[in-house]
């Protein structure tokens, strides 16, 4: 079994750019300053109809949601369309 040295795991994260180079940039996005979204995230009504289950999930989702997480669904979207 292999162990895991999680002080220097987490020092090499710390130097990432997650956190160095690109911090301000999500700190934008997150606080809708740059990148946001300009329609609403919805689920298909084909996903929705399927399941009862699925439309309460995505009430409570929409209810929920954030700013970076908006901005990721719209992101993934607008790739895959």
């Amino acid at each position: 079994m292999k162990v895991f040295d999680y002080d220097k795991i987490r020092a090499t994260l710390l130097k990432g750019p997650r956190v160095t180079s690109l911090l301000k940039h999500f700190e934008n996005i997150a606080a809708g300053i740059s990148q946001a979204p300009t329609q609403s995230i919805y689920a298909t009504s084909d996903f929705l109809s399927k399941s009862n289950e699925y439309r309460e999930y995505h009430t409570v989702f929409q209810r929920n949601i954030g700013t970076f997480y908006k901005h990721l669904c719209a992101s993934v979207r607008r790739n895959s369309v």
